[in-house]
């Protein structure tokens, strides 16, 4: 079936991930980009300090400008190879941090858009209720989805994946398969964010002048937990669009785009209209037969 001949289905997704995910994995791309640029950087200084003969015993004057921190602060490129192994591992620890901060993000969002979308869930009844009803009426803000949220993204991820599997059932088990990858991820970001990687109650406790050691991240360690996320929000994601999202998303931009229509404007114009705008949103392209069928159920909520 071609683009143009693909009709508007409420409950069929025309996409294989929410938008949420998309942006999502736009962040990841982001972080990936960020940190592949440390690790080049990385390769590269020690590829030309190995070149160039550089020794432990050397002044950091020797091999980098003297006007640079390294050459003020450490006292020979032993002292500095042990910053930058220190260094190293706040990337590696950032990288958590990063990560565990756009999957509290994505959750929020697609948690949210799931609840608007198949508001049944709440009462146990899943598509008994249309969102997209909701959303036309303006009775959206009628249940409080906030406190939902709020369950499936604080606290340990028992009790995330619980308040998770109450909504949505079986949809969370890519999820609850890492259950111990998240929440090695959540307690590291904690530390890291709260104390900068050092044990929390030590680092608060007063009458000592002891500087306590970072938290050891790995690469390796940190490269696992990203797969993890990466697996396991793939998974969840195209649970809830299959099960309880369907084209919400789409409905929502026409939403949005709607009270821009000419009120008196035929059907087969703001069709036309909704094709040209969501093309330009990013999204994936919606051929005549699918705007035309989205328009035509709008109207007929």
């Amino acid at each position: 079936m071609t683009k143009s001949a693909t009709p508007f289905a409420r409950w069929t997704p025309l996409e294989p991930f929410t938008w949420s995910f998309q942006v999502f994995t736009e962040y990841d791309r982001e972080l990936m980009r960020l940190w592949g640029s440390h690790l080049s950087s990385t390769a590269y200084t020690y590829s030309q300090l190995g070149s160039t003969g550089a020794k432990w015993t050397d002044k950091p004057s020797a091999h980098f400008r003297a006007d640079v921190l390294p050459a003020s602060f450490c006292t020979d490129m032993k002292d500095w190879s042990t910053a930058f192994n220190a260094f190293d591992n706040w990337v590696n620890l950032s990288v958590v941090l990063t990560l565990a901060s756009n999957l509290e993000t994505y959750v929020a969002s697609v948690v949210r858009l799931a609840l608007q979308s198949d508001p049944g869930v709440l009462l146990g009844t899943p598509r008994a209720i249309d969102g997209g009803y909701a959303l036309k009426h303006k009775r959206i803000g009628a249940v409080d989805i906030d406190a939902h949220i709020e369950a499936c993204t604080r606290g340990d991820w028992n009790s995330r994946l619980s308040a998770l599997q109450r909504l949505f059932g079986s949809s969370v088990a890519g999820l609850r398969a890492v259950h111990s990858d998240l929440d090695q991820l959540r307690t590291v970001r904690n530390r890291f964010g709260h104390a900068f990687g050092r044990k929390i109650n030590e680092a608060r406790r007063t009458g000592t002048l002891d500087i306590l050691p970072m938290e050891k991240m790995t690469r390796k360690t940190a490269e696992r937990l990203r797969d993890s996320v990466l697996q396991a929000t793939r998974s969840f994601d195209q649970e809830l669009l299959t099960n309880h999202i369907g084209e919400y998303e789409a409905v929502h931009f026409y939403n949005h785009l709607h009270p821009s229509l000419k009120a008196r404007a035929h059907a087969g114009q703001r069709a036309q209209d909704f094709k040209k705008a969501i093309g330009h949103h990013g999204a994936q392209l919606r051929g005549k037969v699918y705007c035309k069928g989205l328009v035509q159920y709008w109207d007929a909520l």
